[in-house]
């Protein structure tokens, strides 16, 4: 499997998926000069697909290397703890509208995760029927409709209901649970890994209420916004001063043509009276469409948030 091939993924069916990526996993000749090329990153994925079944919204594209052959390396790493199966018809008919949809645009499978701001691991696992049932959540396939300019209804409707009735693609989202789980120690041990699931309060003031250090990103439903067909992205990403209790919110602006909108002031609408630390919760998109809000208290935008992962977003 190549991710970064603009003209597949290669012939990574299920029974050859686990074998494919494990030989992957051995390091380029051109790789770093590094033994543990991928090995770290792919622990982490490990240990946060373990915690929750949100991981694929947790990935940090700020920081992240684009190399496919670093993907790779994780999914091998992934897969060595999980069995391919065949996909169920749902999933399998999801991912070949989604790989259809790629080759169309030519897009690299990094480059098609990185516009819909979700893990290009799960990415692949998608394409191929491999992503759990339990994982595609109705954010994920809310983020997808987005990255891949189609319908959720769409994407939803393709993957049917489940074994017991229960249709797919619903699996609720506890947002103060799962800033808790991306969360970790202030200042983090060398087991840094093992914390994603048990994260310990802070004392003082900016660690009340057991709000710790956020330690990943957070992918969030795509909402309209204002009255000229915009829809921000926003994704809750950890406070560059490592504060517990505060974060980042980063909202990507597009108009109809999927173009960026630039120039446009993005306001959080917390309610009056919050008590919400620092700065007005707003920021201008820049010539990108991206707007940061910084200083945003964590218990403020948990309360206020609404169904699901939907952030209180307005202009």
């Amino acid at each position: 499997m190549n991710m970064g091939d603009r003209k597949g993924v290669g012939s990574w069916g299920a029974r050859a998926t686990t074998a494919d990526a494990r030989a992957a996993a051995h390091v380029p000749g051109d790789a770093p000069d590094r033994a543990d090329w991928g090995i770290e990153a792919g622990n982490r994925l490990l240990a946060l697909a373990d915690a929750t079944v949100h991981w694929p919204l947790a990935f940090d594209w700020v920081d992240a290397d684009r190399d496919p052959r670093h993907h790779l390396r994780r999914l091998s790493i992934l897969l060595s703890r999980r069995r391919a199966n065949l996909p169920p018809e749902g999933q399998r008919r999801l991912g070949a509208l989604l790989s259809g949809l790629r080759h169309g645009t030519g897009r690299s499978l990094v480059d098609a995760a990185a516009d819909a701001g979700i893990d290009p691991v799960a990415l692949a696992l998608l394409e191929h029927g491999q992503l759990r049932v339990e994982e595609v959540s109705t954010v994920l396939l809310e983020r997808l409709a987005w990255g891949f300019h189609t319908a959720e209804a769409h994407l939803a409707s393709l993957l049917g209901a489940t074994d017991d009735g229960v249709p797919s693609g619903r699996s609720p989202v506890d947002l103060r649970g799962l800033v808790a789980v991306l969360s970790r120690e202030a200042e983090p041990s060398a087991h840094s890994v093992a914390l994603l699931g048990a994260p310990v309060p802070v004392d003082g003031p900016s660690g009340r209420d057991g709000w710790t250090v956020l330690g990943s990103p957070l992918a969030c439903v795509p909402v309209a916004i204002g009255t000229h067909g915009f829809t921000a992205a926003p994704t809750i990403r950890p406070d560059a001063r490592r504060r517990a209790g505060f974060a980042t919110v980063v909202a990507v602006v597009r108009d109809r043509t999927a173009s960026p909108v630039a120039d446009l002031a993005v306001r959080l609408a917390i309610e009056d009276d919050a008590d919400l630390p620092g700065l007005d919760p707003s920021a201008v998109t820049d010539e990108h469409g991206v707007a940061l809000i910084t200083d945003v208290w964590l218990p403020d935008l948990v309360r206020c948030a609404g169904d699901g992962l939907r952030l209180p977003l307005k202009v």
